[in-house]
């Protein structure tokens, strides 16, 4: 079967226009519309409804890194950390694991909610995900980012994708409505640009000669 070529998600060549007279690049970019984005490998067969995508002119995007599915939709937040690299091997899975150390710092220290590493870079309130991460990396730089559920209708995930063909132990079977929360189901936001500043400055102590392998 021939499989199907999705557009790049336009933020990865942002990125890397970005990185040309840039060292380190963070941004943080909310979602106004509704949009599908595959990992680089996401089968899109099993993962996608792709007839209420069609349906609904929902666009599918696959991005460059790894991990499943994700519904983009209005509450959502894009944030990504990228780095020009050197000669030396960058380590994959310390540079995620710094990155979502930094983001949950960042949240942390504008509201306090009990916030849980899981996973493979997931971020959770208790047992619920609000974060989920990727990494991908090139010859010239290595770029972390992660869909942060802000607020929003979590309930039209299902309608868009199906339930992933690889998950989290911790997930259980449970359904997408069952597995995530938002962070306004759970806590008071007083100001969204306070929170993205917050975790802004959580990521620019991010050094990347600490996620080097030598």
């Amino acid at each position: 079967m021939k499989i199907e070529k999705f557009p790049e998600y336009i933020l990865d060549g942002y990125i890397k226009e970005k990185l040309i007279h840039e060292d380190m690049f963070i941004n943080i970019e909310y979602q106004n519309n509704t949009s599908v984005v595959l990992g680089r490998v996401t089968p899109h067969t099993s993962d996608v409804n792709s007839e209420n995508c069609k349906t609904d002119n929902i666009s599918i995007f696959r991005r460059k890194g790894g991990g499943g599915a994700v519904l983009l939709f209005p509450g959502v937040t894009i944030i990504s950390c990228s780095f020009k690299k050197d000669h030396r091997v960058v380590d994959l899975m310390k540079c995620l694991d710094v990155a979502v150390e930094k983001i949950k710092e960042g949240i942390l220290n504008y509201i306090q909610i009990p916030l849980e590493i899981r996973g493979n870079g997931d971020l959770c309130i208790e047992d619920k995900k609000i974060l989920g991460s990727s990494i991908y990396s090139t010859k010239e730089y290595i770029t972390y980012y992660c869909t942060l559920i802000i607020r929003g209708n979590i309930n039209s995930i299902s309608k868009y994708l199906t339930h992933p063909s690889k998950e989290p132990d911790y997930r259980k079977g449970r359904s997408h409505e069952n597995f995530i929360t938002t962070i306004e189901a759970n806590a008071k936001i007083n100001n969204d640009n306070e929170l993205f500043t917050s975790i802004r400055k959580s990521l620019e102590t991010i050094k990347i000669k600490d996620i080097y392998l030598d």
